[in-house]
């Protein structure tokens, strides 16, 4: 099993719906790295939002220390904070799993809505797919492209289970 998620987080935006986000596979460990120093200010002054001094944080996000671990809840605070969830995508790649962002709550009532945004998103999928297969070969860019309709159709069938 791989243990590597995002180096990058690219947010797909849709009008319609939510933010998708498709990330790129990284090292969890490597992501929390990464996530910690690009903070605006750096490792201290996400340190100071977390409540941590910053010379701790430091240390637990140090790829080459293994005296300090950074723990799971100090984890979620962290990503929490920054707004930035490179660290449960690379979780999630790791275990073979995909984490995208919950919708919005959806009415009850609105659930006809739902339903045909669905159907769209995932013609948009088979769509994506049938261009991609055309000739014969699938390149990066078609895989990105399929990646972000299978995203978004999952992110509708997510939709459709908040209007029940």
């Amino acid at each position: 099993m791989s243990t590597r998620l995002p180096r990058q987080v690219r947010k797909v935006d849709d009008v319609e719906g939510p933010a998708v986000v498709i990330p790129q596979i990284q090292d969890v460990d490597d992501a929390a790295y990464t996530l910690a120093h690009s903070f605006p200010g750096g490792v201290p002054a996400l340190a100071q939002r977390m409540g941590m001094p910053h010379n701790t944080l430091q240390a637990k996000v140090n790829l080459n220390l293994t005296t300090h671990k950074l723990s799971l809840r100090e984890s979620v605070q962290m990503q929490a904070v920054a707004g930035d969830y490179r660290v449960l995508y690379a979780m999630a790649s790791a275990l073979d799993h995909v984490a995208l962002p919950a919708p919005a709550v959806v009415e009850p009532a609105d659930a006809v809505q739902v339903l045909a945004r669905l159907g769209e998103e995932v013609g948009d999928v088979f769509g994506a797919v049938r261009k991609a297969l055309t000739d014969g070969k699938v390149t990066p860019n078609e895989r990105r492209q399929v990646a972000q309709q299978v995203a978004e159709a999952m992110s509708a069938m997510a939709m459709v289970m908040r209007a029940l």
